[in-house]
């Protein structure tokens, strides 16, 4: 490809993103069509298919890309400051902001179709648990937890109350709330430990 084509093509890709995401709040996956993705997106189905085979693969592929991310995950050396980075960047990304409208109907979607669901875990939820329980993993390594704490209870502590705000009541977490709550789950988890 020349470089001449790169920026039609990442402005194409940015157009059909913006026409997925607003599709898939508006109508729910679904509704969603690859043919009103591409009309809003001005753009020709073609162009849609060359990048997702299907309307699931481009769903999985743009949910992936907004609740996971690359940015956030790195090791800081200290506990709090990881779990702090994880719930910055593991969040719902604020290039998406529709997704949480999104979410729920992708849930209920999952409920219908459970095979469906199992796919979206596996794009989504497994991923960002990963993640998750690296953090938790590099943090007994350095000794600031216990070994024995409760990674899969981690792992919940570290999404629900993202999912909540973002997806459930919508609420947005400003910095000040977001360090109360990598408190609370460093708190947590290490009283998940066996006793001695």
């Amino acid at each position: 490809m020349s470089p001449a084509r790169r920026p039609h093509r990442v402005e194409t890709t940015d157009a059909i993103e913006r026409a997925a995401f607003d599709e898939l709040a508006e109508k729910g996956y679904g509704r969603l069509s690859i043919d009103a993705v591409a009309r809003r997106a001005g753009v020709g189905k073609a162009a849609i298919y060359r990048r997702h085979a299907s309307k699931e693969a481009l769903v999985l592929a743009l949910v992936e890309r907004a609740t996971i991310g690359d940015d956030g995950y790195g090791d800081t050396g200290v506990l709090r400051d990881d779990v702090l980075a994880w719930l910055r960047g593991g969040g719902i990304t604020t290039m998406f902001p529709r997704a949480s409208e999104i979410l729920p109907d992708l849930i209920a979607e999952s409920a219908r179709d459970p095979a469906f669901g199992a796919r979206v875990f596996a794009h989504v939820g497994a991923p960002r648990r990963e993640k998750a329980r690296a953090v938790f993993e590099r943090a007994i390594a350095r000794g600031e937890l216990p070994a024995g704490v409760d990674l899969e209870l981690a792992g919940d502590l570290m999404a629900g109350p993202l999912f909540w705000r973002r997806a459930v009541s919508r609420q947005a977490l400003d910095p000040a709330s977001l360090g109360r709550l990598a408190d609370a789950i460093v708190a947590g988890i290490a009283a998940t430990a066996p006793s001695p």
